[in-house]
């Protein structure tokens, strides 16, 4: 039995269509040129996605559930890892902030296929933050459970919402630590 080039690539887009990769429409007519780039971009388009699923069976077989990352991570992690991904499936990189996301990048680069990972992060360095000194900041509690003014004298510098994830102590304290960081800038080093 004979088998022409035309039968293998009606094979192959056949078989494209089938795994849903693409749709009948998409296989241009009379063009096998065409339909070679069709085919080929709709298996990258395929290996980008295989490697999105293994990155999640990886990461969920490191810690079992993504509350874990959660809970001892926050939100904010699941949204850098779900960001990370959609950065695998588009052959595409995201910052990571050494301090903030460190951790994170630290389990990702745990990840048996870590090597591929970490190709879709790029470091992003710290820059330098200069404050104008506020010698006479003070914080003040506004009355609504969560809300704070930073006030220079009589004149508000700033309105500060809370999450409430804090208690109103712990929210005082950071507000306070703030103020005095306001201060005296010279005396701390802020790096964002």
């Amino acid at each position: 039995m004979t088998f022409s080039c035309s039968d293998f690539l009606d094979d192959v887009m056949r078989s494209l269509v089938h795994s849903q990769a693409i749709t009948e429409a998409d296989i241009p007519a009379d063009d096998p040129g065409k339909a070679a780039d069709v085919a080929t971009a709709a298996i990258i388009a395929m290996h980008r996605a295989g490697l999105f699923a293994r990155f999640m069976r990886e990461l969920l077989n490191a810690v079992e559930t993504l509350g874990t990352i959660a809970e001892a991570h926050g939100v904010d992690a699941l949204v850098f890892l779900f960001d990370l991904q959609a950065a695998i499936l588009n052959d595409t990189y995201i910052d990571a902030h050494a301090g903030i996301d460190g951790r994170i990048v630290e389990l990702v680069s745990q990840l048996p296929s870590a090597a591929e990972w970490m190709k879709h992060l790029r470091n992003r360095e710290a820059t330098l933050v200069v404050v104008q000194p506020i010698p006479d900041i003070r914080v003040r509690a506004d009355g609504d459970a969560n809300f704070y003014h930073l006030l220079d004298g009589k004149d508000w510098v700033a309105a500060i919402q809370m999450n409430g994830k804090y208690t109103m102590r712990m929210q005082e304290a950071m507000l306070q630590k703030f103020a005095e960081l306001l201060r005296n800038p010279s005396a701390h080093t802020c790096r964002s």
